[in-house]
C-alpha cells in the first residue's frame, strides 16, 4: 500500500501566508511543492514552483491551486505510480477526514520504473542515478 513509501516530512503552509515562504519551506525539505493547510492540517490545495514565478510577495490564497492529486494510504502501490506517473506529478496522501499524512513522490515512482526496466543485477544498477541505485538497494525508505 502507499502508505509504506510516503513520505512524511512534508511542507506546509496556511493561506493567510506568502508564495515566498512557501516555497522557502518547499525548497528546505528538496520539494517543488507546499501543502496548503488549515488550522487542523486538512488540505485545502498545492502551492506548486509555477506560482514561485508569479512573486513571493503574493498571498498563498492567491496562487493556491485547489485540485492537487489526493490519495488515501490504503491505496495500492503499484496502482499509486500509475497515478503520478500518468499526471506527472506528486500524489498528496490524506486520510478520510482530509487530514494530511503525507505525499507520494512522482520521482521515486519514475526511478522505481527505471529500476524494473534496467533489471535487478548490480552491473544494470551502475547505470542509474545515484538515487535509483539507492531504491534499488532498498535503503531509501525506513
Amino acid at each position: 500500500m502507499v502508505i509504506e513509501k510516503l513520505e512524511r516530512r512534508v511542507p506546509t503552509c496556511k493561506l493567510n501566508e506568502s508564495v515566498g515562504e512557501a516555497r522557502r519551506r518547499a525548497e528546505k525539505l528538496g520539494f517543488q511543492i507546499c501543502v496548503v493547510v488549515n488550522k487542523r492540517g486538512n488540505v485545502l490545495g498545492v502551492i506548486e514552483k509555477d506560482a514561485w514565478k508569479k512573486g513571493s510577495s503574493m498571498g498563498v490564497e492567491t496562487a493556491i491551486n485547489p485540485g492537487p492529486t489526493t490519495l488515501r494510504p490504503s491505496y495500492l502501490l503499484e496502482d499509486a505510480k500509475k497515478v503520478v506517473t500518468k499526471s506527472g506529478r506528486d500524489a498528496i496522501i490524506t486520510s478520510s477526514d482530509g487530514k494530511l499524512m503525507g505525499i507520494f513522490k512522482h520521482k521515486d515512482a519514475e526511478l522505481k520504473k527505471q529500476i524494473s526496466k534496467s533489471g535487478s543485477g548490480h552491473d544494470s544498477n551502475r547505470r542509474l542515478p545515484l538515487e535509483a541505485r539507492t531504491i534499488a538497494k532498498g535503503s531509501h525508505y525506513s
